[in-house]
């Protein structure tokens, strides 16, 4: 029953229509993709581990439908943002529009980003700060490895690095990056932020660990309208 008053359903259909369109896009950019790597794509056990070493973050870099923008989530808008999408923007842009003077603030700046883990959100918020301010921006993605960090360090000459962690290994991480670092002689200067703890020795739970990385000499500020004038103080 077509109830205008609770569900516009003319809109759901015109939704579904562009999705559809859009999916259907998407699936043939991805198979001509597999066809020019010479993947088999009527090998269905060739395709699948083609696509799980892609991994979605890069499928949708590469062949996603929504137009291109480096300031969005992985290099596109979404056709329709999800919820968390929606929000993370709404997020970023109620941050930059309280930075005084933020456009070509951190220009001929370089910075490295990254997470630790899957979560990547934060990264993006970060990211995307450090763009409107004008600088280059060196974004590893998530998951990334301290010697992943240390050797963008050595062939891009930067030494600004922030990391966004959640999964409760904060320490750890800057210890294994600082050992890393100091093996390549770079001086590396942290920037850390979310979740700041970790499960120490003979505890269940995880528990504060800034004033561990404070004394390491982390910025452990873990506020996103302070990301300039960290960046500049750090560099």
């Amino acid at each position: 029953m077509n109830n205008p008053g609770y569900i516009d359903w003319e809109k759901i259909k015109a939704d579904k229509d562009i999705l559809v369109a859009c999916g259907r896009i998407f699936f043939e950019r991805v198979l001509n993709g597999l066809d020019d790597m010479d993947v088999d794509i009527t090998h269905p056990g060739e395709m699948l581990a083609a696509l799980k070493a892609i991994g979605p973050a890069q499928l949708e870099e590469k062949f996603g439908v929504g137009q291109s923008d480096k300031l969005a989530m992985r290099g596109r808008i979404p056709v329709r943002p999800t919820d968390i999408v929606s929000t993370i923007n709404k997020k970023q842009e109620a941050i930059t529009d309280k930075i005084a003077d933020l456009p070509g603030s951190l220009k001929g700046y370089n910075v490295i980003v990254g997470s630790t883990d899957v979560h990547e959100f934060g990264k993006e918020i970060v990211k995307n700060v450090l763009i409107k301010a004008g600088a280059n921006v060196y974004d590893l993605g998530s998951n990334v490895s301290a010697t992943e960090v240390v050797d963008t360090m050595g062939e891009t000459e930067c030494n600004v690095v922030v990391m966004s962690t959640f999964n409760g290994i904060a320490l750890s991480y800057a210890k294994e990056l600082f050992a890393d670092a100091k093996k390549e002689d770079i001086n590396v200067k942290l920037i850390m932020g979310g979740l700041l703890n970790e499960v120490k020795d003979g505890g269940s739970l995880p528990v504060d660990v800034k004033p561990e990385l404070v004394q390491m000499g982390v910025n452990c500020d873990n506020d996103a309208e302070k990301l300039v004038v960290n960046v500049k103080a750090a560099s």
